[in-house]
């Protein structure tokens, strides 16, 4: 990562009360930190069972930033989730609506990796290969 988009890069407040003195001490240190408790995420994917490609961030499928704003392209590098069903099945009202699949993983506590939360239930996830996010599915639902 580029280190102006690094140092430019903001810290988002977590929606849920219980995750947000973690998120803020993992996040300062800018590193790794195991998770304080499990935590469950919703992701749109392409196919039930999900593959290994429906846990690429945007910028590992190729697709262009909508800006240079530093907070922007460091999001782009990250895995989106949602902390709920509904607002995973939201993105699916965007074109294209073709058959999609929405994946519920389940995250336990202890688990290494980086979050963060945005006010309105969004999530991005570094540090965690699709295949180690693919193993955290625990239900797919087609909508």
């Amino acid at each position: 990562m580029e280190e102006g988009v690094e140092r430019g890069a903001s810290l988002y407040a977590a929606t849920t009360l219980r995750y947000s003195s973690w998120l803020e001490a993992a996040l300062s240190h800018g590193e790794h930190s195991e998770l304080p408790a499990d935590l469950t995420l919703y992701r749109v994917v392409k196919s039930d069972p999900p593959k290994p490609e429906d846990f690429l961030s945007h910028q590992e499928r190729g697709i262009d930033p909508p800006n240079d704003d530093p907070e922007t392209l460091r999001s782009h590098t990250g895995v989106s989730f949602w902390s709920t069903d509904a607002q995973a099945r939201r993105i699916l009202r965007r074109p294209p609506r073709t058959p999609r699949y929405v994946a519920q993983l389940e995250i336990p506590a202890g688990t290494e990796l980086s979050i963060e939360g945005e006010e309105g239930g969004h999530y991005n996830i570094w540090g965690a290969t699709p295949e180690e996010l693919l193993a955290l599915v625990v239900r797919v639902v087609r909508i």
